[in-house]
């Protein structure tokens, strides 16, 4: 698949992808100037755009995918490298509900 196709199937630009290339998260084959992705590679952009959503940043998708690459993700044992991952990520944003939570008191009494 190619780079046009590849954006519109993931509703990105062009500029995202050559970015997540340059830093490391994607990695497709390239002959010539032009990027072949394959479907590993739309496998791992499906699960950046999921970690995305999950309010992941980049550093943290980056950790992610080093771990998928290094094992087989049918295997079991996996998870146990993803869950410290996973637990981080559930404590910074229980962290970032309270000071929401806290921001939402005071302009409530302002008001």
């Amino acid at each position: 698949m190619k780079i046009g196709k590849f954006c519109e199937r993931f509703g990105v630009s062009p500029t995202t992808v050559r970015f997540y290339i340059r830093i490391g998260l994607l990695a497709p084959n390239k002959k010539n100037s032009q990027y072949n992705f394959t479907a590993s590679d739309i496998a791992e952009m499906e699960g950046i755009c999921k970690l995305k959503e999950l309010s992941f940043n980049l550093d943290e998708i980056k950790q992610y995918l080093q771990i998928i690459r290094m094992y087989d993700i049918r295997d079991d044992g996996i998870r146990e490298h993803l869950l410290p991952l996973y637990e981080k990520k559930q404590e910074s944003l229980e962290k970032d509900i309270a000071s929401i939570r806290a921001s939402i008191q005071v302009l409530q009494s302002e008001i």
